[in-house]
């Protein structure tokens, strides 16, 4: 027996998918986004790092605005910086009433961070947010457990395990496990940006931070060569991706409403350099006459 008003079953697994590819966050970087599957998905923690002006804030505002602009609720926390709301109205386009759906609490230090996660979590069950954005991370661990290297050297000049490592991953560990379970309980992504470091340090704890990010992206800037000169260019470069997507560099520019991708012009052929007026390539024959007879006389001497 045959229905023929029999709607099409969908399974469970096809079904969460399409909740959270629906539900994913764009950074405005189209290239970027289909690196990263769609977006940022809800339930998983995210780390962009890189050093000053790589534009690890302005993709974390270009995220805020797509989650602002879906009616969803953004939770801003600012370890050192403050929020640049001016810049946040801008892409909002002058509307300063979607300001009302960001919560933007300071958190300076270690001790803040964690007692303000803890009290998050009972706040997250009644609200709609989507979209938790630590900015910057690195910098309360900096201030809480200074590296200085040539305090720990030893008699050989060699570098000795930094003191404060056991407890720095202790708390880190207890950190972003209570982050996860935030980001998985409400169905929200969480956003890390990390201050780039110049010198690894063994125990650190960097790496043992990236265990706990699905997505892990470097930006950095440097000079581009175009068709139009030198210019300054950024980029993003994912490190950790579920699918293990490749780590081809990823122009991106930042404009007065949003970030975008940066097409970079190719360079013009070399031009063809001119001699007498004539146009000659550079494999045509440069010597005059008076050459010839110069090379002509010591040949036959």
């Amino acid at each position: 027996m045959s229905w023929d008003h029999r709607l099409p079953t969908l399974s469970a697994s096809q079904a969460l998918e399409n909740s959270l590819t629906a539900n994913k966050l764009s950074t405005g970087i189209a290239l970027l986004d289909e690196k990263l599957g769609g977006g940022l998905a809800p339930g998983h923690i995210s780390e962009f790092c890189g050093p000053p002006g790589s534009g690890k804030t302005a993709i974390a505002l270009q995220l805020t605005l797509d989650s602002v602009n879906s009616g969803f609720r953004t939770v801003w926390i600012d370890t050192a910086s403050p929020l640049p709301t001016s810049r946040l109205v801008t892409l909002f386009k002058n509307d300063e009433s979607k300001l009302d759906l960001i919560n933007v609490y300071h958190a300076p230090t270690v001790v803040s961070l964690i007692s303000l996660q803890n009290g998050l979590k009972k706040a997250f069950s009644s609200s709609s947010a989507r979209l938790v954005v630590i900015d910057n991370l690195s910098i309360p661990f900096a201030l809480a457990f200074p590296i200085s290297t040539s305090s720990f050297k030893d008699v050989k000049g060699k570098f000795n395990i930094d003191p404060h490592a056991s407890s720095r991953l202790r708390i880190t560990n207890d950190l972003m496990t209570s982050l996860l379970s935030i980001a998985a309980k409400n169905n929200l992504s969480v956003v890390l940006l990390n201050q780039m470091v110049t010198k690894v340090v063994a125990g650190s704890a960097g790496d043992n931070l990236s265990s706990f990010c699905t997505h892990r992206v470097m930006l950095y800037r440097r000079q581009v060569v175009d068709g139009y000169g030198i210019s300054d260019g950024r980029f993003a470069c994912i490190s950790k991706t579920l699918d293990g997507t490749d780590h081809s560099p990823i122009p991106f520019v930042i404009t007065d409403t949003g970030l975008g991708d940066l097409v970079i012009p190719p360079c013009p052929p070399p031009r063809k350099r001119k001699r007498g007026g004539a146009t000659q390539s550079e494999d045509d024959d440069w010597s005059t006459d008076e050459d010839a007879e110069i090379s002509k006389k010591y040949l036959d001497d």
